[in-house]
């Protein structure tokens, strides 16, 4: 119901859009990546490019 979205979702932002971000998890195994690394991964996966 549209009436009890307010009550899981914070309304009160009205310019976001919450399903331009993946959320993934591994199930291999700790990895030990550097921050540059992590960021460069992180970059690529939200907006798709390559770097």
């Amino acid at each position: 119901h549209l009436s009890e979205l307010d009550l899981v979702f914070d309304t009160t932002f009205v310019d976001i859009q919450p399903y331009l971000f993946t959320i993934s998890f591994s199930l291999d195994g700790p990895q030990n990546l550097s921050v540059g690394l992590a960021m460069r991964r992180l970059i690529k996966d939200a907006f798709g490019t390559s770097l």
